[in-house]
């Protein structure tokens, strides 16, 4: 099929850390009112379109959202949702994003598969 899976062990990802702060310069002029990105919309009730997401939004939502669940860096969090979709993106890639955690993809939802990738076996 052409695809590689592959797997990245703890020691890989610790050898990709960078603590070097962000530079206050480059977020101090950036509005909430800008546009941080655009999700296009199925087109539903009509033809598709673009949504504007905000800095405001991303950065409301992801706060929020890993706060409400309690996202820790360590956390692993599991959709089967495309991320160009706006409730995998609002509720599962911008609270990673915020909280520094894994996010698991699934091809499809299955209740019992989707929770191995998460350490639960049933």
């Amino acid at each position: 099929m052409g695809v590689t899976i592959k797997y990245y062990d703890p020691s890989f990802f610790a050898s990709l850390k960078d603590d070097t702060p962000i530079p206050e310069a480059r977020r101090a002029s950036v509005p909430v009112e800008s546009v941080r990105g655009i999700l296009y919309s199925s087109g539903t009730t009509g033809l598709p379109k673009g949504v504007i997401l905000t800095t405001g939004r991303e950065l409301l939502v992801g706060f929020t959202t890993a706060r409400y669940l309690g996202l820790k860096p360590e956390d692993r969090i599991y959709t089967c949702m495309p991320l160009y979709h706006g409730a995998a993106h609002g509720f599962a890639t911008t609270p990673a994003i915020h909280a520094g955690c894994t996010i698991v993809l699934g091809r499809k939802f299955r209740f019992v598969a989707g929770l191995k990738p998460l350490g639960y076996y049933c």
